[in-house]
C-alpha cells in the first residue's frame, strides 16, 4: 500500500516496496523549501511512519532549496539508515545540484522526476 501526502498535479515514480516493507510514503515538497521549519513539517510524517515504511521524499517541484532545509531530510536520511528503511528522493535538477554540490548525493538515494 502506498500513501502520498499534500498531493500534487505531477505525478512522482511510483517505486516498488522493498522485500520487508509494510508501506511506502511519499511526501512532496512545494517549490520553494526556504527554511528547515518548513522541511521539518514537510517530513513528520515520514519520520513519524512505521518501521517497515521506505520512505518517498519528492522534491521534483523544487526550484529553491537552502541549507537550511536540507537539514531535517539530513535528519530524516540518518532516522531511516538507523531503522534499517529505504529512503528515496526524488528531485529536480535544481535540487539535485545543490544536494549534490553539498556532497549528499553520495549518502541520498537521489533519482529524476519521471
Amino acid at each position: 500500500m502506498s500513501t502520498i501526502t499534500d498531493p500534487h498535479e505531477n505525478e512522482v515514480p511510483r517505486f516498488e516496496a522493498p522485500a520487508g516493507t509494510v508501506d511506502v510514503l511519499t511526501v512532496r515538497a512545494p517549490a520553494e523549501l526556504d527554511d528547515a521549519d518548513t522541511a521539518a513539517q514537510l517530513l513528520v510524517p515520514a519520520a513519524a511512519s512505521p518501521r517497515g515504511t521506505a520512505v518517498v521524499v519528492d522534491l521534483s517541484a523544487v526550484t529553491y532549496l537552502t541549507t537550511e532545509a536540507v537539514i531535517p531530510l539530513v535528519t530524516l536520511a540518518r532516522q531511516c539508515l538507523g531503522e534499517g528503511r529505504e529512503l528515496r528522493v526524488v528531485a529536480s535538477a535544481s535540487a539535485r545540484q545543490k544536494l549534490t554540490l553539498l556532497g549528499l548525493n553520495t549518502v541520498l538515494s537521489l533519482h529524476p522526476p519521471a
